[in-house]
């Protein structure tokens, strides 16, 4: 295995989609920039010409036609799942572990199964939820509603407990997980609102004025478009 700490990176390489404040790439990039890693973004269109997520091009790179999607020229990597994605960079750059989970077990756990509540919870169902908006069925959009708002609420009694952060030890890879499912814009774009969880809006003001987080959307937003 090539010893990284001591050799120039080339920079990675981030595939992402600038649709509506697209959540995943996001989080990538925030991760990215609190490690200070040199990264590029490329920004590919839907559907499925060359360009497209879809396309003969990208499928080469994740065969779901999905992004966000890694390339790493440093170690020959390819990842994709925001979730493998972020587990990569922590155990291949995070040599600190400033970001991941602490050392014992339930440490381990509790970073896993908040990652989780995001990853298989929160995240899918808020995309959901804006599907079914565009039907004429009422009944599948209040549940849908219903879950979010079940997790915003666990979400925030979490927070309320945790001192502001997601994990006892403060700003880590799975705030980063969540951050960007819950700015503003994506929360206008499902139909919902924090208003009423006073320490998930608290979170998401303070954890959008760090330096890497503004950084990151600025490095998305202006990534070059394939």
């Amino acid at each position: 295995m090539t010893n990284i700490r001591y050799t120039i990176l080339e920079p990675l390489v981030l595939h992402a989609i600038d649709f509506l404040g697209s959540p995943n790439p996001r989080k990538i990039a925030i991760l990215l920039s609190a490690l200070q890693l040199p990264y590029k973004v490329k920004l590919w269109q839907f559907g499925g010409t060359d360009n497209g997520v879809d396309g003969p091009v990208f499928t080469q790179i994740n065969e779901t036609g999905r992004v966000p999607a890694l390339e790493d020229p440093n170690t020959g990597v390819v990842a994709w799942e925001s979730g493998a994605i972020i587990n990569y960079i922590l155990r291949r750059y995070d040599r600190t572990n400033r970001f991941g989970p602490g050392e014992q077990d339930q440490e381990i756990v509790d970073f896993a199964k908040w990652t989780d509540v995001l990853n298989t919870g929160l995240g899918p169902v808020t995309s959901q939820l804006k599907y079914w908006q565009k039907t004429t069925n009422a009944e599948a959009v209040k549940r849908y509603q219903d879950i979010v708002y079940r997790n915003y609420q666990i979400l925030d009694e979490r927070l309320g407990r945790n001192g502001g952060w997601v994990m006892e030890q403060g700003w880590s890879a799975v705030d980063m997980h969540f951050y960007p499912w819950l700015v503003p814009k994506v929360q206008q774009f499902a139909g919902v609102s924090s208003e009423g969880y006073p320490y998930i809006q608290d979170w998401v003001r303070k954890v959008g004025e760090r330096p890497e987080v503004v950084e990151a959307y600025k490095k998305v937003l202006n990534g070059v478009i394939v």
